[in-house]
């Protein structure tokens, strides 16, 4: 199913509606936690309860369980949708802000590198136009 960042939010730009990505941009900052059980859920059940790649699970995995890697890919995704540059700075936030913090400060750089890096490829080589959906 989902082997990277880049494609879970290729399929969530396809696939969530205009409404609901205006809901999430609306979101505030201080108010993500929210997303837990809504975005955040339909992300945990995609990369790790329906995804039957182990190489995905595996790439998921190495941001913490289901909780600490969705609530990662929440915190980006609410970036990406706002149309907000992916940066290892704002990465390493989503990281440190999002219970994975047990990795030590090299396991966190190298994951942060590889979301950023996985991002740009998805978005900056195949598709310029980067985000589809309505902009905040």
């Amino acid at each position: 199913m989902f082997s990277s960042l880049g494609e879970l939010f290729l399929h969530l730009d396809a696939n969530l509606t205009d409404q609901v990505k205006g809901e999430i941009i609306a979101l505030p900052e201080c108010q993500l936690l929210s997303l837990h059980f809504g975005l955040n859920h339909l992300i945990r059940s995609l990369v790790f309860y329906q995804n039957e790649l182990d190489e995905g699970k595996n790439y998921f995995l190495a941001l913490g369980g289901p909780d600490e890697a969705s609530g990662v890919l929440g915190r980006i995704y609410w970036l990406h949708i706002r149309r907000v540059a992916i940066t290892e700075e704002l990465a390493l936030k989503a990281v440190e802000r999002c219970g994975t913090l047990y990795f030590s400060d090299a396991e966190k750089m190298a994951v942060v590198k590889g979301l950023v890096a996985d991002y740009e490829r998805a978005f900056h080589a195949d598709h310029p136009a980067g985000p589809s959906g309505p902009a905040g």
